[in-house]
């Protein structure tokens, strides 16, 4: 079932109409002060099997001991790719796609404080890589712009 949905939501993201008007983001935005948007063609999925390795000599009838997290996304060049991503990236996103009046700063401190980190500076500067590289990929398309 899990393959079955992997399947259908790359065929959904493919052929998907969402858009975001882009008078809506700054694309060149800084991601820790302003409020980071992710594209609505980004699909923030967890399974129990690793769905995107599955193929006729990997047939797993069992699910793993970790849950295997992905997102499936439409890049500006309309490819529609996958990428594996960890709990925390996966966290980051689902808050960034919950509370959408939160800076990436107050997503990341969030993360530190969820993770009782001891050096919460190290996770504020993982945090802004991140932010960074998920916008590289088109994950996030930059900050929301605010009304002049």
């Amino acid at each position: 079932l899990e393959l079955a949905h992997y399947e259908w939501v790359e065929l959904a993201v493919s052929i998907s109409d969402e858009t975001m008007d882009p008078a809506d983001s700054d694309p060149n935005g800084d991601l820790m002060a302003g409020i980071p948007l992710v594209s609505p063609l980004a699909w923030n999925l967890s399974y129990r099997f690793p769905v995107h390795r599955i193929r006729p000599d990997f047939q797993p009838d069992a699910s793993g001991d970790e849950s295997t997290h992905l997102v499936v996304y439409r890049n500006r060049q309309e490819d529609v790719v996958f990428m594996e991503i960890n709990a925390v990236t996966q966290r980051l996103l689902q808050l960034l796609q919950e509370n959408s009046e939160w800076t990436g700063l107050e997503t990341v401190k969030r993360i530190a404080e969820e993770l009782r980190h001891p050096h919460p500076a190290v996770v504020m500067e993982a945090g802004r890589q991140l932010l960074n590289d998920l916008r590289a990929r088109n994950i996030v398309l930059g900050t929301r712009r605010t009304a002049s």
